[in-house]
């Protein structure tokens, strides 16, 4: 099966996208944001296990994309492999240590 064109890329800002999803509980920027943000936190926090997985399929699917590249003969391009490479650590950061990220995120976006 070729692998569609891109797909790296597409996984790769996926995953980190789910990923910084679940963290949506502990962004509120600003009033409004604030209870805006409850009402998601609310609504994700539950879901939150399922979105790190969901980040995780995405890179797996992000990588099997990138190998195929690779066994069809083709040089792997140093773009994508970045890309996926900055993703992995993004949603291991994001997994491992949430309340930090968050008030990382508080403390440079506020």
């Amino acid at each position: 099966m070729k692998p569609f064109r891109g797909s790296e890329n597409i996984a790769a800002a996926a995953a980190v996208i789910s990923a910084l999803a679940s963290l949506a509980c502990c962004l509120p920027w600003g009033i409004a944001a604030a209870l805006a943000s409850l009402g998601m936190a609310i609504s994700l926090e539950k879901h939150r296990p399922w979105l790190i997985a969901l980040s995780v399929v995405l890179l797996v699917s992000g990588a099997y994309s990138l190998i195929q590249t690779t066994k069809s003969c083709h040089r792997i391009r140093r773009g994508p492999a970045i890309l996926l490479i900055f993703s992995v650590i993004v949603v291991f950061v994001v997994a491992a240590f949430p309340e930090g990220v968050a008030s990382f995120m508080i403390g440079h976006f506020h």
